[in-house]
């Protein structure tokens, strides 16, 4: 156990270091180096000696992670360290894609901190893979009941009336509104693309629509009611009712009550990366923060086994290669 013990504090370590038999000088190793060769000093003493009670073995739990599984199914599991082990410093970096452990922080921070808006656009984004201009771009009308019971369907198309960052990506732009009665537009998978929800997830947005419109806040700001009326008005391309017959995008501002834009959601979303500690490329538009939601969606069904044909349908992409980028594991994940 001695000499074990001088072969981790001096030679693995390395550098310049002279004792009263030998003298080291080697390069110092990096604290992750360390460890990787300490790791096959356990696995030599186990495979050769069966030799597990040593020191080098001992371990100390660090906290939970969350194994396979999505949403409530997933299982978390305690993680354990080598008290041996050199602390290693990870170089920060804009994550690849959302997990579940950093899903679950953001949406207790919004919980606590945030309203049902916030918590509406990341559940859509990350539970059903929308992208944030299919999320801005929802109206009243596009969502209605499944033939299936218990879901409700999300309707993903382009109007006359779509700002630039409301567009919606696989699905055509009208170039006038005599288009809403062609063929093509009112045909899903050419015109317009489905997303099929849960009921609860359907009940959230209902409900962040009400609260939205609460008579009582618009009441107090004449300014708020005539930018709901005029400039979140939205073209009405379906037949099915609404209240007052008015078509309006769903996700608004809240200071100005017109329809939130990209440069407003993106604030917002980078005020709630910081707060969890998920670090930001200090370039405003260098990475789509937004998108890494998607990512984390993709990933999720990667790891259950989707194939990219399976993947290609599932994020409603044209070709299977385009869904590659998907497969986009970190380096924990390797």
């Amino acid at each position: 156990e001695e000499k074990l013990k001088a072969v981790i504090d001096e030679y693995l370590e390395g550098g310049q270091k002279e004792g009263s038999l030998w003298k080291l000088d080697i390069q110092r190793r990096s604290n992750n180096t360390f460890n990787i060769y300490l790791g096959v000093y356990r696995d030599f003493y186990k495979q050769m000696y069966n030799l597990i009670d040593l020191s080098i073995f001992d371990t100390v739990s660090i906290g939970t992670a969350y194994g396979d599984g999505f949403i409530a199914h997933a299982k978390k599991t305690t993680q354990e360290k080598y008290k041996s082990n050199k602390k290693v410093v990870e170089k920060k970096s804009v994550p690849k894609y959302i997990k579940y452990d950093q899903y679950e922080k953001i949406m207790e921070l919004i919980e606590e901190k945030y309203g049902l808006r916030e918590k509406v656009i990341i559940k859509l984004m990350y539970e059903y893979g929308l992208r944030l201009g299919e999320v801005l771009g929802l109206t009243f009308e596009d969502i209605m009941p499944s033939y299936l019971e218990g879901k409700f369907d999300l309707i993903i198309r382009n109007r006359m009336s779509d700002k630039p960052n409301q567009k919606a990506k696989g699905v055509p732009s009208p170039k006038s509104a005599d288009c809403y009665k062609d063929d093509w537009y009112t045909k899903e998978g050419i015109g317009y693309q489905k997303v099929m929800i849960e009921e609860d997830m359907a009940e959230l947005i209902y409900e962040y629509i009400d609260e939205s419109r609460d008579d009582i806040i618009l009441n107090k700001s004449a300014k708020k009611r005539e930018n709901l009326k005029s400039k979140a008005k939205a073209d009405r391309v379906e037949t099915t009712p609404l209240l007052n017959n008015e078509n309006q995008y769903i996700f608004l501002n809240h200071q100005h009550y017109t329809p939130l834009t990209q440069g407003g959601w993106n604030y917002v979303l980078r005020e709630i990366f910081k707060a969890v500690g998920i670090h930001i490329d200090k370039g405003v538009k260098k990475e789509n923060l937004s998108h890494k939601f998607r990512h984390g969606f993709a990933m999720v069904l990667v790891k259950k086994g989707y194939q990219i044909v399976e993947l290609q349908k599932a994020l409603r992409h044209a070709s299977p290669t385009s869904c590659e980028a998907y497969y986009n594991p970190d380096d924990k994940d390797k």
